[in-house]
């Protein structure tokens, strides 16, 4: 049997950032995932940013390097200090995430929570210790080899995830994003299950008392298990509320011809399985994409082609169709509708298309229509 292994936390600020910014990369599934600035810049509290795979909004990491030897610590008013700085990046965040070398700890975790209900703050807030950090690296074998290559691999249970009471949203996503994990889910498939497992959990915590709820995917089979109270999450279909209700329904809905939902309570533990037709586990869901374009919120063509730059990594190579609703006033941004859509037709595959849907209220159709002739590009106005 082999021992459990602890990975040495970095001593400087440098190796840590470097580390968290190969690690978010890799969970967020954004190659172009950056550090912010240079150190003595002001950084609006954000050292790593980038855009998820599942979330259509940027996110963010705070690292804070505290070193064992001196013994120092994370505190609360520090995470705070770090999250309203945060509130001034832009583009707004959807979630900020302070990594620490420091140890776990529940009081800062249930700080968080409460910045994350704090209507001053227009993010999720979490922190992650050197625990959950160590435990994705090691997760990831190209990390391990560029940060700890004198290290053994562990190969045993990375395709299992114990969520307890304290944790968040983004732990679970990133352990849905280890390599292992995605050879068996595709992102499409992994966006719609995200949210019910996550719910499933918080159910089981909320209603049921678990202690701990059990993430383990086994090729075509997602299973869930939990210590609390006897109950049937299909259940859930039945009851016209919301959270895991209305996402159950959902989700089966969806699903429906390519899940199969069983339950059963062993009498230690309730167990749900998730079984998907084996050849769906990797096929696209919907070879379409759509996407939300507030048009009026932003001005100039240097914008609109940085901003075509980021959405276009939202496209996967499988979705053949992209469908854009557009918001705001047309018209008083012309040229950065413009901009815009000729940078997404520039990037897009021979195989995709665009489809724009165009508020009926909104001068510019006509021009828009003229200047992308001959692009993949199609215009709808909305009745």
């Amino acid at each position: 049997m082999q021992i459990p292994f602890r990975l040495p936390e970095p001593t400087n600020w440098q190796d840590f950032e470097s580390l968290c910014c190969d690690l978010w990369k890799s969970i967020w599934g954004d190659p172009d995932t950056k550090r912010h600035g240079r150190h003595g810049q002001p950084q609006a509290g954000v050292d790593v940013y980038g855009h998820p795979t599942y979330s259509r909004k940027l996110h963010g990491v705070q690292c804070k390097c505290k070193s064992s030897v001196r013994d120092s610590a994370l505190t609360r008013g520090e995470i705070t200090t770090e999250a309203n700085n945060a509130k001034s990046f832009r583009p707004e965040l959807e979630s900020f995430i302070m990594a620490t070398t420091a140890n776990r700890e529940v009081e800062l975790q249930d700080h968080c929570r409460k910045l994350t209900g704090d209507p001053t703050i227009p993010f999720k807030v979490s922190v992650w210790g050197w625990e959950d950090i160590e435990s994705e690296v090691m997760a990831r074998e190209a990390l391990m080899h560029k940060y700890y290559d004198r290290f053994d691999r562990v190969t045993d249970h990375l395709n299992e995830y114990v969520i307890d009471i304290n944790s968040t949203q983004d732990r679970l996503a990133a352990f849905l994003t280890r390599p292992v994990i995605k050879q068996s889910i595709s992102d499409d498939l992994l966006q719609r299950i995200y949210p019910l497992i996550y719910e499933l959990a918080d159910n089981a915590f909320k209603h049921g008392n678990a202690g701990y709820v059990k993430v383990i995917v086994n090729s075509n089979i997602i299973e869930i298990h939990d210590n609390g109270k006897p109950f049937n999450p299909k259940d859930l279909l039945t009851i016209k509320g919301r959270g895991g209700s209305v996402t159950m329904r959902f989700v089966s809905d969806e699903l429906k011809n390519i899940l199969d939902i069983t339950y059963n309570h062993n009498g230690t533990e309730n167990v749900m399985l998730l079984d998907f037709a084996t050849s769906m586990m990797q096929v696209p869901l919907s070879d379409k994409l759509e996407l939300t374009l507030d048009n009026g919120s932003s001005f100039g063509r240097l914008v609109a082609g940085r901003k075509a730059d980021v959405d276009i990594r939202e496209i996967p190579p499988y979705k053949n169709t992209v469908i854009i609703n557009v918001v705001g006033d047309m018209g008083m941004g012309i040229s950065f509708a413009e901009e815009y859509f000729a940078g997404l037709c520039k990037k897009l595959q021979e195989h995709q298309n665009i489809v724009v849907y165009l508020p009926h209220y909104m001068g510019g159709v006509d021009y828009l229509r003229d200047s992308l002739k001959g692009e993949k590009i199609e215009f709808k106005v909305r009745e």
